[in-house]
């Protein structure tokens, strides 16, 4: 996904190359419609250009949310472990982190690019936190 927006972007600067250019001959030639012409090209080629970083961010900003679900985990499971088995911080527990399961949870079951179990391991192991509960329970 991400050589697929720098292509584009790629593209895109070669466009705006072609604006400035457009813009600089209708400047040469003193014609004030190619010289406009250049300037609105460059100006749809530069909401373009924020178009696509504005969808790079979003798109790297779904795998922080899946290393926030992560985060939480880790935190959960830290501080249940240092609970000992009492049953009182452990609802504690368990109810101040309902809802972040639940969007966690919501995130990996109704999400189209988490298909598969493999997949999800896959984006786990980018996140630091991961790697930190699988050395605390090296079963998984």
């Amino acid at each position: 996904m991400q050589t697929t927006y720098i292509y584009a972007l790629s593209i895109l600067a070669i466009l705006v190359v072609i604006g400035l250019k457009l813009r600089k001959a209708g400047k040469d030639i003193e014609n004030k419609n190619l010289t406009q012409a250049g300037l609105l090209w460059l100006i749809v080629n530069g909401a373009a250009i924020i178009f696509v970083v504005v969808m790079m961010v979003i798109g790297m900003m779904k795998g922080a949310e899946v290393c926030n679900c992560s985060d939480i985990l880790l935190e959960m499971t830290t501080k249940a472990e240092a609970a000992k088995g009492d049953e009182k911080k452990l609802d504690a527990l368990e109810k101040k982190y309902k809802k972040d399961m639940e969007s966690c949870q919501k995130l990996f079951t109704d999400t189209e690019k988490f298909k598969d179990q493999a997949t999800i391991e896959k984006e786990l192991e980018k996140c630091p936190s991961y790697k930190k509960l699988k050395k605390m329970n090296p079963s998984n």
